[in-house]
């Protein structure tokens, strides 16, 4: 915007972004006078600023972990607005343990968006579940103190993600008596 030398306009404050009418009145000597107006448009083309952090989140009893998009942002800022935030995922199973890049995606008020990567960690720190089966009694074998080819019955065991293996401290060959079984 230029006016004639000696014009003297002095914008009394900075214009918001947006649209903004002006009226521009021009007085000569005598006191007429004579205006216009126009719009004067300022756009916000500035990305956001993303921050982004790193965050760790543990499975629930049912194999199950989410987060918002403001769990993994760190200060995300615009220069005029505030912010709005997603996150490329937000729901994780026990398919998703360990590490995981999350893009959280900052959108400022005009549109302009900006972007971060964080990592995810996804734990499970809940233990499995194991019930014992019952007692086994069997009788020694003919003529010897002992017993060998004994059933061992089958626990039962569960996990919110899944059992990895089951194993025991069983023996080739019981002696009579009891034996404990872990």
């Amino acid at each position: 915007f230029s006016l004639p030398p000696g014009a003297g306009y002095t914008p009394v404050q900075a214009f918001p972004v947006g649209v903004t009418n002006v009226t521009v009145t021009v007085t000569d000597a005598s006191g007429n006078s004579s205006s216009c107006s126009y719009t004067t448009t300022i756009l916000d083309d500035e990305a956001p600023n993303a921050v982004c952090q790193n965050i760790t989140v543990f499975l629930d009893g049912a194999g199950n972990a989410s987060i918002v998009a403001a769990d993994i942002d760190n200060g995300s800022t615009d220069n005029c607005s505030t912010v709005t935030l997603a996150a490329s995922t937000t729901a994780f199973t026990c398919a998703d343990i360990g590490s995981n890049s999350v893009t959280l995606t900052v959108t400022d008020g005009s549109g302009n968006t900006a972007t971060c990567a964080s990592t995810v960690t996804v734990a499970d720190t809940i233990s499995p579940t194991i019930t014992c089966p019952t007692d086994v009694v069997v009788s020694n074998d003919p003529g010897v103190c002992s017993a060998t080819g004994v059933v061992l019955g089958t626990p039962t065991t569960g996990d919110n993600c899944s059992v990895a293996s089951v194993t025991d401290n069983g023996l080739v060959t019981y002696p009579v008596g009891v034996t404990n079984v872990i």
